[in-house]
């Protein structure tokens, strides 16, 4: 079996950054397992670089739209990171599905298809973050205003459900944004395209796992940004939710990691260690001995570094902001804070500390989520080929 994982990416020279996210990981790993992956970027219209990875193939967009392009890879199918551009990807789309391959869609919000629903308040959030690392707050604050009104104004649902009937099947990066969109698709009368949506998060490598043999998890707490001057990331906020909670809890420590991470760490007081930027496979001691992850973000896309947590065995602390991760309190290894405020935080911390110094073997119950890279790809393989997904929805 060979699958596509076309990401509209344009190449920029540095085949790294391309195989460390997104569509490569599930590539990596069916070539461990005798099938075939093949990541799909864009071609710059400024430079001839072209990749050197063999996981790694190139063509321009007008290539993209032409449904010869895409036979020529002798593929079965193609998970396709396209997000909700049903304007521009639509052609692209077309192009595939004349070259007979069967088709997924990566969505990349994380509350899903949405129109004048409950959770608008999370979009409202994620387009504040977006304008407030580039502007004033006030300014910030206008510009979302103006994004949401027209998004929601002048959204055409119809020309959205023509490209989301062109795919066989359509993943949701949370169980909230799964619901939101099958609510969506109902609304707009397509029920069978309601069947197709599924959650498949995005894979987390295999060598993420709880601790074995003699490793045991510690009292400690987790916080990771890469950026923590970032305003979104929240650090002043989680300094002092730390604070307050091992004020009370001598036993607990905490790490914090990421850019400008030092300056937190001491005025977080005591017992708090920091670690400056690391990638994801030297924290993963840190996960492994850590028992809660803490994030106080204003918002995320796509948290990976959540995920890898919970992968570890860590239980994960977070804000209402991200109301999506709230499946994991479902699960039972996770709590959402009343408020995104320095006394909620801490007391969403104490609540996951009592949990682990009631139960100190919490990693070995079977309740955490199926997020390593082996699980998603079963599941999207399992997917993308079962009988459910081979019709088409024609509302």
């Amino acid at each position: 079996m060979k699958l596509l994982f076309p990401t509209p990416v344009v190449y920029d020279g540095n085949d790294a950054r391309y195989l460390a996210r997104d569509g490569a990981r599930f590539a990596d790993y069916l070539s461990r397992t005798g099938h075939e992956g093949l990541k799909v970027i864009l071609a710059p219209n400024e430079t001839g670089a072209k990749p050197t990875a063999p996981l790694l193939s190139m063509g321009s967009f007008n290539q993209w739209c032409d449904s010869a392009y895409w036979e020529s890879f002798n593929a079965n199918g193609a998970l396709c990171y396209f997000g909700l551009a049903s304007n521009r990807f639509l052609p692209v789309v077309r192009a595939m599905k004349d070259a007979g391959l069967r088709l997924a869609l990566k969505m990349d919000s994380p509350t899903g298809v949405s129109r004048w629903h409950i959770p608008t308040m999370l979009d409202f959030s994620k387009s504040y973050w977006y304008y407030r690392e580039r502007f004033s707050q006030w300014k910030s604050l206008f510009l979302t205003s103006g994004a949401l009104f027209r998004r929601m104004l002048f959204r055409q649902p119809r020309s959205l459900l023509s490209f989301l009937e062109s795919f066989d099947y359509i993943t949701a990066e949370s169980p909230l944004a799964v619901n939101n969109t099958m609510a969506w698709c109902r609304r707009n009368r397509c029920p069978d395209l309601a069947h197709k949506v599924g959650f498949l998060p995005h894979p987390v490598p295999d060598t993420f796992g709880p601790p074995s043999g003699s490793q045991k998890k510690q009292p400690i707490v987790l916080a990771v940004a890469l950026d923590w001057d970032n305003p979104r990331k929240g650090g002043s906020l989680a300094a002092e939710a730390l604070r307050k909670f091992l004020g009370n809890h001598p036993n607990w420590a905490a790490h914090i990691i990421g850019k400008n991470s030092a300056k937190l760490a001491e005025s977080s007081g005591p017992r708090v260690s920091y670690f400056n930027e690391m990638p994801s496979n030297q924290i993963l001691s840190l996960y492994q001995s850590a028992s809660i992850f803490f994030t106080p973000s204003g918002s995320e896309g796509n948290p990976n570094a959540v995920f890898e947590a919970a992968c570890c065995g860590c239980s994960i602390v977070f804000p209402p902001h991200l109301e999506q991760l709230s499946w994991t309190c479902d699960a039972g290894m996770g709590t959402m804070a009343k408020a995104r405020t320095i006394s909620a935080l801490a007391a969403a911390i104490e609540v996951e500390a009592i949990r682990w110094e009631q139960n100190p073997y919490r990693t070995e119950d079977g309740t955490f989520p199926p997020l390593t890279v082996s699980k998603v790809s079963q599941e999207l393989m399992n997917a993308l080929f079962s009988e459910k997904t081979k019709g088409r929805c024609h509302g």
